[in-house]
């Protein structure tokens, strides 16, 4: 009798167990199904070549889970990723939404599918639909689009004579203006050279005579009085020679004149020269008693060059 009342007991209570989770598995939502939602969407379904279109990923997460954003290349099939947005995320209560838009475009034409994306989220992974986009060309209307026509010759244009008149009329006045300066400008009269009717002996010794009783070194004046010096002999030996020496160097007039003095005469020339370019170019304090030693061996240069010409 206990045992069949037992029996009896169990039996309910399994039935009644069962029934409870039964009801509870139909009220409990499912995770599967409400954990993630996807949606890729585009702005436009037909696109001419090169034309852009927006493609837009999203997905919604309910409850927190930890996603992994798909990384997509830089073509997807037909179609090139021109530009791609920030990952952007608003909550709404217990949902979490992600958002990333991308700019697409497609060079070659016909009826091109942006394949199905996945997204994982949490431990599972959600792949959206795929897109099918139609990639079209640019119709040309008309025969004269596709007809192939003979090469027309091209005329060359004629010339413009209306916009070179103001050039050509101001080269004109120009060329009237000129001519009238040169048949009116005053006449500079010509400037004679003067011409010394002294020999260059004369010239030199009156020079060296003047130069001395002016006393410049006496009153501290030795630049322009080396000077001067160096330009006397170097007039006389120009002169003397028949050369222009005004320009050459101390080292060029000593080589023309190495042959024309005797080797006491040239070293002592040579000392001179040296002592004026010392004084004149690197402020070489000369004295007075070697200011007149120079003037003494220039004089005594400009005798012994005179004797040998005679």
């Amino acid at each position: 009798m206990f045992t069949r009342h037992f029996s009896r007991h169990t039996i309910l209570y399994s039935l009644f167990s069962i029934t409870c989770l039964a009801v509870l598995a139909q009220a409990k939502p499912s995770t599967s199904a409400t954990a993630s939602k996807t949606q890729v969407s585009v702005n436009r379904s037909r696109i001419l070549i090169g034309e852009q279109l927006e493609l837009t990923l999203k997905l919604e997460v309910v409850g927190g889970e930890m996603i992994r954003w798909p990384k997509l290349p830089d073509s997807l099939g037909h179609f090139e990723v021109l530009k791609r947005s920030n990952l952007d995320s608003i909550r709404s209560g217990n949902t979490m939404t992600y958002t990333q838009n991308l700019t697409l475009t497609s060079f070659d034409s016909g009826r091109w599918v942006i394949p199905s994306v996945g997204f994982i989220a949490g431990n599972k992974t959600v792949k959206s639909d795929s897109l099918a986009i139609d990639v079209t060309n640019v119709v040309l209307k008309g025969n004269d689009y596709n007809d192939i026509k003979e090469i027309i010759e091209v005329q060359a244009p004629g010339v413009d004579w209306k916009k070179w008149i103001p050039y050509i009329f101001g080269v004109v006045l120009l060329l009237a203006l000129l001519l009238y300066w040169l048949k009116n400008r005053k006449k500079q009269p010509a400037v004679e050279k003067p011409f010394s009717r002294t020999t260059a002996y004369e010239e030199a010794m009156a020079e060296l005579k003047k130069l001395k009783a002016e006393q410049l070194p006496e009153k501290g004046d030795m630049k322009q009085y080396y000077t001067r010096l160096y330009d006397i002999y170097r007039i006389y030996l120009g002169r003397y020679t028949g050369t222009r020496l005004m320009q050459s160097t101390t080292d060029d007039l000593l080589v023309s004149m190495k042959e024309k003095l005797p080797s006491a005469g040239f070293s002592r020339i040579a000392e001179v020269l040296r002592i004026a370019d010392a004084v004149k170019f690197a402020k070489y304090p000369s004295s007075v008693p070697e200011s007149n030693n120079s003037w003494e061996t220039i004089f005594g240069s400009v005798e012994d060059l005179n004797r040998q010409k005679k």
